[in-house]
């Protein structure tokens, strides 16, 4: 999202399979005519009752092949503070409480968070957020958004390594305590809100990423890297300043309801879904690709759009439909899109009912 929009946000699918029948029609299995005894056709349904019970035991352990998990969900979550501003626990406490509200498992939600701020300084006073994030729970999958560059350094000055030591430091804090993490590097370029906007640079966009790739790979061999777009054509194409298949590992695109139309439906059709790189485009560039995708931000209310909850349910459709190809997807419960500030009351309320693990 336009980086502007951060400055408010502080640092079961049912198991399918046939329908097994206990009772198979005697006359079915071969040599079993009205001649043959019928302790004989007991017998075969009785094995028959048996195989069911097996195959629908291996069906629970062992899921049908095509039969696939919901992709992992993650969320962005404000930092936890009192009213005095004391620390309650950062991002983690309130991933908790979103965790006990979906019914979902302990550190089973994605987290996501920005590492670095206005400055390459930053790439160093930031060395402690890994290491808090690990400290409060060990065990959570971390999403991690790198800045490719900071204004008044070029992106050629980044290719051509001035930054190296800078992104090095980075790696390393964050390798020391999530080293399976995804690593988001340089996002949303196709806009013009980021110092790293690659209208007119491609190029020097393509060579920076991959430098900074291979550098924070050289910290863990188990980072997977995330190419994220913003929805939409925006200030330039995409697909021109893709760094390439060995540098990429997910292809990623920001996805946010703006009131561009009055109409929910055509705003979904025509610009979140059909229109010019949009969600269908995400699709096909991953499988073109030979990448999984992901959405590593998605939300409500973007520039004043209001309460959505058919934008939700539209979302939801699309991640079950393409649950296969994606790897991820993260909610950007921070302002203006936090679903518990009153605002987005139905769009909270279609929230919790499509991505609740909860039984009725």
């Amino acid at each position: 999202m336009d980086q502007r929009a951060l400055a408010g946000a502080g640092n079961s699918d049912r198991l399918g399979g046939a329908r097994l029948s206990g009772d198979a029609d005697r006359d079915a299995i071969p040599g079993s005519g009205p001649a043959m005894s019928g302790s004989i056709g007991r017998t075969a349904r009785g094995r028959n009752r048996i195989v069911a019970g097996l195959l629908s035991l291996c069906l629970c352990l062992f899921p049908a092949a095509g039969w696939a998990q919901r992709p992992l969900m993650g969320m962005f979550t404000p930092w936890a503070r009192d009213q005095h501003g004391v620390d309650l626990g950062g991002r983690e406490a309130n991933l908790r409480n979103w965790e006990a509200r979906l019914g979902r498992k302990p550190s089973s939600l994605l987290a996501t968070d920005f590492y670095g701020g206005d400055s390459w300084a930053d790439l160093s006073d930031f060395a402690w957020l890994p290491a808090y994030w690990k400290a409060r729970n060990p065990s959570r999958k971390l999403m991690w958004s790198i800045p490719l560059t900071y204004k008044g350094t070029p992106l050629k000055d980044v290719a051509d390594g001035t930054n190296d030591r800078d992104f090095a430091i980075a790696a390393q804090a964050i390798s020391a305590a999530t080293p399976d993490a995804f690593i988001r590097l340089g996002w949303e370029m196709n806009g013009d809100w980021t110092a790293w906007a690659a209208k007119g640079v491609e190029a020097q966009y393509i060579a920076a990423f991959r430098r900074a790739a291979r550098i924070f790979k050289a910290a863990s061999p188990r980072f997977a890297f995330v190419w994220c777009v913003n929805l939409g054509l925006q200030n330039s194409p995409p697909d021109l300043a893709y760094p390439g298949d060995d540098v990429v590992d997910i292809v990623g695109m920001d996805v946010y309801d703006v009131a561009t139309k009055d109409d929910a439906a055509e705003r979904w059709r025509d610009i979140d879904l059909d229109g010019p790189y949009g969600l269908k485009w995400l699709v096909g560039f991953g499988a073109r690709h030979g990448k999984k995708i992901a959405v590593p931000e998605w939300g409500v209310g973007l520039a004043g759009a209001p309460d959505n909850p058919y934008f939700v349910d539209r979302m939801a459709d699309w991640i079950e439909a393409n649950r296969r190809e994606i790897a991820f997807q993260s909610y950007f419960d921070v302002p203006p899109h936090d679903l518990d500030s009153g605002r987005f009351a139905l769009s909270r309320k279609a929230f919790l009912r499509r991505f609740s693990e909860k039984r009725p």
